[in-house]
Parts: C-alpha cells; structure tokens; sequence
C-alpha cells in the first residue's frame, strides 16, 4: 500500500505542471483522495483473503463474539493500516508538491479518517460477500465505486478542498454526507453481516 500511494504521488508529480508554486486546494485535496482511495482498495479487497486461502474462516466464525465481532475486528485493522498509510500520504504529499497545507492540516487528517472509516466500513461488508469468488479484487472495486462516489469520496474530496481554502464555515454541510453515511454502514453491517457470513 504505500509503494501504491508513493507512485500514485509521483505521477501526479510528473503530470501536474512543475513549473507551478504549488497546485491549487481542488488538485491537492483529488490527489490526496485518488490516494486514499486507490490505497483503500488494497486494503478492503485483501480483508478476508488469509482466512479464504487457509481455510480458517469456518474456525473464525465459530469464535466467541458473533459475525458482527469479525466484522468491526476487520474494519479496525484496515483502518489502522489505511490511516497509517494516508498519513505519510500527506506528508508525502507536502513533499514532493512543496505544499505548505498551513493550519488545516489536522483538520485534514480528520477529514481522511472519517471519509477512510466511511469507505472501508461498506467495504468490508462488500470484501466479504465477494470472498469466495475469484476475482474478487475486481468485484470490490466494482460494487465500492458506485457505492462510495457520492456519499464517501466527493464529499470528502469537497471537504478537503474547502479548509485548504479557508473556508472552514462550509466544511460541515460535506460532514452531514459523511458522518451519516458512516454510521449507515455500519448498522447495515449489524444488520446483514450474520447473512453474509453463513453464505
């Protein structure tokens, strides 16, 4: 994940005009969010992966807890590895762009932690109803597009763009995208994910 998010970076780099100061909120605030998500897909399709391969799903489920325990357990280890890896993403970011992000940088930290637990809280219900199938790497990213565009990504990419920006008055009508679309996915995972393991 974080050579992925390294070249993802460097073509921007490359692309983007070097002769530019530094690039403006709106292309700072998509590359960082091509990052994200890209690094995302990593991380989501790869969830159920080991236990698949070695054949201790079974065992798992049976473990004291429930399936919705093995679903909040998966979501919390892509999220600490996807956080890690979209920190030194900013930073990386910052570097090779000689972007100064100014007093909104923990702002936009916060910013890639709630539109990162949203994307991965769907994606972990999707990584798992996909487990069995072969390309199932391709199925994530397919059924996560149309599901994490509008509700997940733009509004965090907005958001992003709008405290580079200054105008911090605005970030939270993106927030009332985020936060609720957060907490959807995860009762919809309390809800299904009993079903979706027993499959």
């Amino acid at each position: 994940m974080v050579f992925l998010s390294l070249m993802i970076l460097v073509v921007f780099r490359m692309v983007l005009d070097p002769g530019a100061a530094q690039p403006a909120p709106n292309i700072v605030a998509a590359v960082l969010w091509a990052t994200f998500y890209f690094a995302g897909m990593v991380a989501v399709g790869s969830s159920f992966a080991r236990e698949r391969d070695r054949g201790t799903l079974e065992g798992l489920i049976l473990a004291p807890g429930g399936a919705f325990a093995i679903y909040v357990g998966k979501l919390l280890s892509a999220a600490v590895i996807s956080l890690a890896v979209n920190s030194l993403s900013i930073v990386l970011l910052g570097v090779l762009f000689n972007y100064d992000y100014g007093p909104g940088v923990g702002l936009v930290w916060g910013i890639m932690a709630v539109g990162t637990f949203g994307f991965l809280s769907i994606g972990t219900i999707i990584s798992a109803m996909v487990r069995g199938a072969r390309a199932r790497e391709a199925l994530v990213t397919i059924l996560l597009i149309p599901l994490t565009l509008f509700t997940v990504v733009m509004p965090s990419v907005e958001a992003t763009t709008k405290i580079l920006e200054g105008n911090l008055d605005l970030v939270g009508q993106n927030l009332f995208t985020l936060i609720p679309a957060l907490i959807i996915y995860v009762a919809l995972a309390s809800l299904v994910f009993d079903y979706v393991m027993e499959e």
